[in-house]
């Protein structure tokens, strides 16, 4: 058993403070080259409640963060759904096939015990301390 409590530090980032036993319930990536404005991006992933969730990344250009179709190679597939949930004529959270650069993992999930780096690196070591 662990409890948590939480409170709004100075720079408006959350901080966590854990009693007896604490684990590491999700990992969120963000590229060096994205900027996140929304300061409650993270809560808004964990509320999603799915294994792998993104947040839609603007561009000034017709690229995003995620892909709506893959060729069978592993390749982007451009299809008719990308451009309605590129230009957010489609609001949601939806299924897509990939998402890259900024992305949230939720270890909790079952599903989460299932990935893996493709293709495997061997020798490769991750850890966390």
């Amino acid at each position: 058993m662990w409890k948590s409590f939480s409170s709004r530090n100075t720079s408006g980032f959350e901080k966590v403070v854990c009693w007896s036993e604490c684990y590491l319930l999700v990992i969120q990536v963000v590229d060096c080259d994205n900027l996140l404005t929304d300061p409650d991006v993270l809560w808004k992933l964990i509320k999603e409640n799915k294994t792998i969730v993104a947040p839609m990344l603007e561009s000034r250009a017709a690229y995003s963060n995620f892909w709506c179709g893959m060729t069978s190679q592993g390749y982007y597939k451009r299809t008719p759904a990308y451009m309605p949930m590129r230009r957010q004529e489609r609001k949601g959270c939806f299924a897509v096939p990939m998402v890259h650069s900024t992305f949230l993992v939720d270890l909790r999930k079952q599903a989460a015990s299932q990935l893996a780096f493709y293709p495997a690196t061997p020798g490769l070591q991750l850890g966390l301390r």
